[in-house]
């Protein structure tokens, strides 16, 4: 199932030079979900159950591995660092 998110290429630029090794890392783990959902979702229901999932595994990992204060405040910063990637370019 083909997402309807669009995303603009130069978000993925590794060539982009304020971007850290973590940053290109992250967005090429962004692509290898991206690609997971559009070759396991057989519907848009699957793909909403699995991205709550991912999400799930996130937050845990955030609590697993930070205190509650930190990772309130990086749970926090990763959905609005999301929401700005994906909002110029949702149609």
């Amino acid at each position: 199932m083909m997402s309807k998110i669009k995303f603009k290429a130069s978000y993925f630029d590794p060539n982009d030079k304020k971007l850290t090794p973590a940053d290109i890392k992250l967005r090429r783990l962004f692509g290898v979900l991206m690609k997971l959902v559009e070759n396991t979702g057989k519907n848009q229901e699957d793909c909403i159950l699995l991205a709550g999932a991912m999400i799930s595994v996130a937050k845990l990992l955030y609590f697993d591995n930070f205190n509650n204060e930190e990772a309130s405040q990086l749970w926090e910063t990763s959905l609005a660092d999301f929401n700005e990637l994906i909002k110029p370019t949702i149609h």
